[in-house]
């Protein structure tokens, strides 16, 4: 396989044309149902193998892979006959080998795919089961709404977004193309909220990224968030001054948002600093998450009047506050509180980031939850 390429902000859609109406599924039989669509190939950016469910909205799905159906019962070979993949929108075809193995189907486009655009795999069979049983309806073939042609609309993003990061087995920043910088040895899920990867970090590693977009008068980060609480507490996302007294821990400036066991659940805490000093925004157990916790949405804003934290759209907290002071605040850290705020040990986050938004506006709760929807 040759190094891979990505399709960024774009779905990769495939189905399957075929003819058969529900009407048509045997009853004593049952119809054939698609249990999983999974994709597998190489990393960009390490090399390394990587095999990962297609969500419903994925992005930046590498344009060279393969793709394995595992369907509910035991396909019949003669139903499994692949002409080519097909443009969803025009006439260029790739030649595609399918291979069965019971019920498990390989499709392998023979070259790379086209960067933004979708495809339908052409069949000359309808697919049906050794029983008999065929496939329900053209959309179950194509992932239960994981490859569908007929997608829903893309994910709601609000005015005012100055970085985005999808974490999509790179580490780029999707608006101006940039890497952020390693530090250590961070990793991928191989899982995600909301496409097909997210980032993990792991022990004394972390990313990095210049401020030089994100220092506005306003501020707003949303992402999507799986706890791991261990270690029991670590910096999410800090963009602080340095520290001329080390350990660093100088609150005057820039924020902190942080998490910390709390009578074993995982709490979120917010501190922002207006120039002379620092204010804490602590929602207490409003702000806490259980520590084997699925997905949640977090999101926090600053402005010239309040702060506030909000998980899943709720506000866990909220107070007045003067405006924040950005000097020195010249790096954001991502999944550690290092290097400028470590005297309490909020260093590494081995949870996963996924979708990390960041915007030059103090975001409303209604544009919040509509993000989260």
């Amino acid at each position: 396989m040759n190094v891979l390429k990505k399709i960024s902000f774009v779905l990769l859609a495939m189905s399957v044309m075929v003819s058969c109406d529900k009407e048509d599924v045997q009853v004593n039989t049952g119809p054939l149902l698609v249990s999983e669509i999974i994709y597998e190939g190489v990393d960009f950016g390490s090399g390394t193998v990587f095999t990962a469910t297609l969500a419903n909205d994925a992005r930046d799905v590498p344009v060279e892979v393969f793709f394995t159906v595992t369907f509910s019962k035991t396909v019949d070979a003669a139903s499994i006959t692949s002409e080519s993949i097909k443009l969803f929108d025009g006439d260029d075809e790739i030649p595609t080998t399918i291979n069965l193995v019971d019920n498990v189907v390989t499709i392998t486009p023979s070259s790379m795919l086209e960067n933004n655009s979708s495809y339908n795999l052409v069949l000359s069979e309808d697919i049906q089961a050794t029983d008999g049983g065929k496939i329900a309806e053209a959309g179950n073939f194509s992932g239960v709404n994981r490859l569908l042609n007929t997608v829903g609309p893309p994910p709601y993003v609000p005015d005012g977004q100055v970085a985005y990061w999808s974490f999509n087995f790179d580490y780029k920043e999707q608006i101006s193309g940039t890497l952020a910088t390693e530090v250590g040895t961070p990793g991928f899920a191989n899982a995600s909220a909301a496409g097909p990867n997210a980032l993990a970090s792991t022990t004394d590693s972390y990313l990095t990224f210049p401020t030089t977009e994100l220092t506005n008068s306003e501020f707003t980060a949303t992402f999507w968030y799986k706890v791991n609480a261990s270690p029991d507490r670590a910096g999410i996302l800090v963009m602080g001054p340095p520290d001329d007294t080390p350990p660093m821990n100088n609150r005057d400036n820039g924020f902190r948002f942080f998490r910390e066991n709390a009578n074993g659940e995982q709490r979120f805490k917010l501190n922002v600093g207006h120039g002379t000093g620092d204010s804490w925004f602590d929602g207490g157990e409003a702000a806490d998450l259980p520590a084997d916790a699925d997905w949640a949405f977090l999101a926090f804003t600053i402005s010239s009047t309040e702060c506030v934290v909000y998980i899943n759209g709720e506000v866990a907290r909220q107070g007045s506050f003067s405006g924040v002071d950005w000097t020195g605040c010249d790096v954001l850290s991502i999944a550690s509180g290092s290097p400028r705020f470590v005297e309490w040990g909020h260093l590494s986050d081995e949870s996963f980031i996924d979708e990390l938004r960041i915007f030059d506006v103090a975001l409303p709760q209604t544009e919040i939850q509509k993000m989260m929807e």
